[in-house]
């Protein structure tokens, strides 16, 4: 469609894959404490950490990443908006965070960016099954999917 996104105009709306829906979606949000105004913002949630590998124990909290896109017309202001944003719970390590949640939170843009300098921890992302762990993603997530081999770097000799 004209959002230009594989996915079609509905992607672009952020339509894409939620589990359960925009209601589930919402839900989700509230929940992880997304500071964010809009889940119409929202590219790419996706539970992460020991969760994501399934090496979770009953200590362990619960981990998500958030890829978001920022407005146009906020990125061209003289004060741009924030381009990352984090809640994480101060403990030990291996000290008992059951029923924790933790998130971090990634302007579309500047994730771009870190791919693009191979930043192993953001790339993996776009190598994560969706249809495993993946809560929500949509225009542009899928376009960024198509192109992932293209981030990956060899060194030579």
């Amino acid at each position: 469609g004209a959002g230009g996104g594989a996915g079609g105009e509905d992607d672009a709306k952020g339509g894409g894959n939620a589990k359960g829906g925009s209601a589930a979606l919402s839900a989700m949000v509230q929940r992880i404490q997304v500071p964010l105004d809009s889940t119409d913002s929202i590219v790419h949630i996706v539970r992460s950490g020991s969760h994501l590998y399934d090496v979770a124990t009953s200590t362990s909290d619960e981990d998500y990443h958030v890829i978001f896109l920022s407005p146009t017309r906020a990125l061209m202001h003289l004060t741009p908006p924030r381009k990352q944003f984090e809640h994480h719970v101060v403990a030990c390590f291996g000290a008992d965070k059951s029923g924790e949640v933790e998130h971090q939170g990634v302007e579309f843009g500047y994730f771009v960016e870190l791919l693009s300098k191979g930043n192993p921890r953001n790339i993996e992302l776009l190598f994560i099954d969706p249809l495993w762990s993946t809560q929500h993603y949509c225009w542009p997530w899928n376009e960024l999917m198509e192109r992932r081999a293209d981030f990956i770097t060899q060194v030579s000799n």
